[in-house]
């Protein structure tokens, strides 16, 4: 693999990213499974609090895919931009996708520390594996890009 151009930086900051996530979440379940809860909330701020972190879940990641929906469509409506550019746009809903999910997951992450609830971890997990899924993978960035063979050699 180049270890230069769009494709290896995408690469590069995805490992780096899910990795972080993986690091994170991990020691945040390893602390907050050896204490109980710090705060002991009324039974509606508890319940308040969770509605809060759901919305925030689903807004983040509906907020991510419209960004980068809405990075292709740009990309689709302009075939005469250069590749530099169709790359930078391409790499810009990229990372403003990433970006927001490991909002969303380091949230999930901290909820589960400070609550000790098993579904906000399940929830990191889940979230993880969507992060992983969404992994930059040269035939896919080819085809979303609508490159020309010829282009291919240079990402």
């Amino acid at each position: 693999m180049k270890t230069t151009g769009p494709y290896a930086v995408l690469k590069i900051t995805h490992n780096v990213l899910l990795a972080l996530q993986i690091m994170i979440t991990a020691a945040l379940f390893y602390f907050g499974f050896t204490r109980s809860r710090i705060a002991t909330l009324s039974d509606t701020l508890y319940i308040n609090y969770h509605i809060a972190v759901f919305i925030f879940v689903a807004i983040a990641l509906w907020f991510s895919a419209f960004f980068f929906k809405r990075k292709l469509m740009q990309i689709a409506r302009n075939p005469g931009w250069p590749l530099q550019k169709k790359t930078g746009q391409y790499k810009m809903g990229s990372f403003v996708q990433w970006i927001l999910l490991d909002a969303a997951t380091l949230l999930c992450g901290v909820s589960y520390y400070y609550t000790v609830n098993i579904i906000f971890l399940v929830l990191a997990v889940v979230l993880m594996l969507y992060f992983f899924l969404l992994a930059p993978v040269k035939t896919k960035m080819v085809y979303l890009l609508g490159l020309n063979p010829a282009d291919i050699e240079e990402i």
